[in-house]
């Protein structure tokens, strides 16, 4: 639990994943148009990856490669639709920000 006065960055790492998996039912239902996450551990991710895609959201690495969970890596986008995914990598230079 966080406790009152304390700094997001302060909370325990546990809390960053119950975060990450708030943000795929938000950008599915369209109250996000797209998040960009740089950590990308699978049991974090997974889960919402597979919601969103099926939701007709998109989930890439920043380089534009699929995400596939069993292959580490690290910078994820996801977005509500394809076309969201395009528009942030094209006014976003994605690619730099994961080298």
């Amino acid at each position: 639990m966080l406790r009152r006065g304390r700094k997001l960055d302060d909370r325990a790492p546990e809390a960053w994943s119950l975060l990450r998996a708030a943000e795929y039912p938000a950008v599915a239902q369209g109250d996000r148009h797209f998040a960009l996450c740089w950590r990308t551990l699978a049991w974090d991710h997974a889960p919402g990856a597979l919601l969103l895609r099926e939701a007709g959201g998109s989930v890439m690495r920043w380089d534009g490669s699929a995400y596939l969970p069993a292959i580490p890596g690290e910078g994820l986008l996801i977005a509500r639709n394809p076309a969201v995914a395009d528009e942030v990598s094209r006014r976003v230079d994605l690619a730099t920000a994961a080298a």
